[in-house]
């Protein structure tokens, strides 16, 4: 086996900031698991004298995934609590509207797009990011950061199931 065949990374996950495409937080090390719900919502119907509620589709709900990421400073050295700081930006910032937006369907929390390589891709916003910090340098940065990820899917378009059944 070749010797770059043990530098080289996977293809890791990404989380795009929409409304500036420059910004882009790509996973240290990939997620070690990736919950996903979805749903359908119904409405429950009260029909006087029948022994039950009848229940009628509504919509589907939107998708949801959540996963945890890592980022730790030690193989990287000083550049790593900076890579942390960076990191702790990125979520802070995105649950929260630019300055001086063009209109108000721009306006509010700025939309993501995540992609995992050969996996998926979706539209999304970040429902919630708990951040831990753990571990701290002689300095005081901390030198290890998980996050709890959450984002809710976002569809400006209808999706239907014979759509989902074709892909691949």
């Amino acid at each position: 086996m070749p010797i770059d065949a043990f530098t080289h990374h996977p293809p890791r996950m990404t989380i795009t900031r929409l409304d500036d495409p420059t910004i882009v937080l790509e996973a240290q090390y990939n997620p070690e698991e990736v919950k996903e719900k979805v749903g359908a919502s119904w409405s429950k119907q009260v029909v006087p004298g029948l022994s039950h509620q009848v229940k009628q589709f509504t919509n589907t709900e939107n998708r949801r995934i959540s996963f945890t990421m890592v980022f730790q400073a030690i193989p990287l050295g000083l550049d790593g609590t900076s890579r942390i700081r960076q990191v702790r930006r990125f979520f802070l910032s995105s649950v929260r509207p630019r300055r001086n937006v063009g209109s108000i369907a721009s306006a509010g929390a700025p939309r993501l797009l995540f992609v995992w390589p050969e996996y998926m891709s979706l539209t999304a916003t970040l429902e919630s990011a708990n951040m831990n910090t753990k571990r701290y340098n002689a300095g005081g940065p901390p030198i290890e950061l998980s996050v709890e990820v959450e984002l809710e899917e976002i569809r400006d378009t209808a999706i239907f199931a014979d759509e989902i059944e074709r892909e691949e």
